[in-house]
């Protein structure tokens, strides 16, 4: 939603807005780029793919070619942004059955009706909404490894150059004490990929105030200004979520 009232100019609700983060991934589903400005990177967010003990999956790879059912949240979240990508990076995935649940949705259709066997969950380290996820399940899930390649090899364009989207990361065993190894007791990190929460603008308002601004000004007083308060951000996200 952030990066559709970047992009259009006619949104008047909620969602529109001149300047805002989103995942990076995010950017591949814009409509018209041409209205969104790539500001800077600011953070990373984690995969978190998190199954059911009973469902016996401990990779990402187990669920081609499978019956499984994943959940991963409302159409314009970030979780199912993610899934969508990771589906055009590696086809076979296109088959594995999806649902649109919040996270809480999908801890009750987990433990409690068996319908879904995992849910997929993307945020920064040491997330509370993670961690509240593996408070309910009391130790009847764990975190799994993505352990397929292919996601780490899709790239993007930035500016003139191409980046990867993916990064291949851990998660410390130690993050979600009650997801990772048997039971309550941590076995060590886990492997994920990550992807770049980025500040972007829409180009109508960067326009404007570089030119009410100035060139010179608008690079000290936004670009610079954005650099030096990154840590911050991050810091605050991570408090946050």
């Amino acid at each position: 939603d952030i990066l559709d009232g970047l992009a259009n100019p006619n949104r008047t609700d909620a969602a529109a807005c001149d300047v805002g983060a989103a995942q990076l991934d995010g950017l591949l589903e814009v409509r018209d780029m041409a209205r969104v400005q790539f500001i800077t990177r600011l953070y990373d967010e984690y995969a978190h793919l998190i199954c059911t003990r009973q469902s016996g999956i401990t990779r990402v790879s187990q669920l081609k070619n499978s019956q499984h059912i994943i959940a991963i949240g409302a159409r314009t979240s970030g979780s199912a942004v993610m899934w969508r990508s990771l589906v055009r990076a590696a086809p076979e995935y296109g088959t594995v059955r999806t649902r649109p649940m919040t996270s809480s949705e999908a801890v009750g259709a987990m433990l409690e009706r068996g319908e879904v066997s995992c849910l997929l969950m993307v945020s920064g380290l040491n997330s509370e909404d993670v961690t509240a996820v593996g408070q309910r399940g009391n130790g009847q899930m764990r975190l799994v490894d993505f352990d397929d390649r292919a996601f780490s090899r899709r790239m993007v364009t930035i500016g003139n150059r191409q980046e990867s989207l993916y990064r291949q990361a851990q998660i410390p065993g130690g993050a979600y004490p009650q997801l990772n190894g048997s039971g309550w007791v941590s076995s060590g990190a886990i492997d994920t990929i990550a992807v770049s929460a980025v500040l972007v603008a829409s180009m109508d308002w960067v326009r404007a105030t570089r030119q009410a601004m100035g060139e010179t000004r608008f690079a000290r007083g936004f670009y610079e200004g954005i650099d030096f308060a990154k840590p911050d951000i991050a810091a605050a996200v991570a408090r946050r979520r």
